[in-house]
């Protein structure tokens, strides 16, 4: 009897042995089952992870397989004068910033905007100075008509003007000028001095011519003691006076310019 009690404590304490390590693997089960779950849910994000980097590096490839085309394309001499100006306005237009893949295109449509705003505002500084420079041609094609009949008037004409402009100065025309204008003014000063003094002369013949006159009058008795005398009087007329001064001031001014 004792003994078949003492096998049962034992078959008892085997029991809970069982039971705690049963307790135990179960225990072990359930965290190792959270851990796989874990580490699939893991695994799948590094997956699509792996997979978005794998798209983006390819996406990365193309573009930059595209812009080794362009660039292979254009001149070397182009890339050496434009690449340089191409980072002073991207430092200009963008300011401090980064890129990434994510960003290039954005960026890309910023430079791009800045760009086209700088060339509208050239355009329209070119526009405006397109219309000086024909404005410029139509006047002087008024002044020289003769000279600019073969002439049209257009920016496209800008090489004959040119050379115009070339056959002016290698015949040094403005010098040639400068020294017509002075003969002209000395010539013109010179002919309103003898002209002024042509008519001083004029005007003492006529007095002279009265002197003889009266001279004769005087010889003449109509009267006891009286005789008949002229007198020259001047023209009091506002426009001969006024013609008067204005000889006198062109004949003032002109005698220290003469030298």
């Amino acid at each position: 009897m004792v003994g078949a009690i003492e096998q049962l404590e034992r078959e008892q304490d085997a029991l809970e042995r069982s039971s705690d390590m049963l307790r135990t693997l179960q225990q072990q089960f359930t965290e190792l089952s959270a851990a796989q779950e874990a580490t699939e849910a893991a695994l799948s994000e590094a997956t699509v992870a792996r997979a978005t980097a794998t798209e983006k590096r390819l996406q990365a490839t193309q573009a930059h397989d595209a812009c080794a085309i362009l660039f292979d394309a254009m001149p070397e001499p182009a890339r050496d004068r434009y690449f340089p100006l191409l980072q002073d306005w991207r430092t200009e237009a963008l300011g401090a910033h980064s890129l990434t893949m994510e960003s290039c295109e954005q960026r890309e449509r910023d430079m791009r905007s800045f760009l086209q705003a700088r060339i509208d505002g050239d355009a329209s500084k070119l526009a405006t100075l397109c219309d000086r420079i024909i404005r410029a041609m139509q006047d002087y094609t008024k002044a020289w008509p003769l000279d600019t009949c073969e002439v049209d008037v257009n920016i496209d004409a800008a090489g004959e003007f040119g050379n115009m402009l070339d056959a002016l100065q290698a015949d040094d025309l403005p010098r040639f000028a400068v020294r017509f204008k002075e003969l002209l003014n000395e010539n013109t000063i010179r002919e309103i001095a003898g002209f002024q003094s042509q008519l001083k002369r004029e005007r003492e013949t006529i007095r002279e011519r009265i002197a003889t006159i009266n001279g004769s009058l005087q010889a003449i008795d109509y009267n006891p003691s009286r005789y008949i005398a002229l007198e020259a009087e001047l023209n009091v007329d506002a426009d001969l006076r006024d013609f008067q001064q204005d000889l006198r001031t062109c004949t003032d001014g002109g005698a220290d310019r003469l030298g």
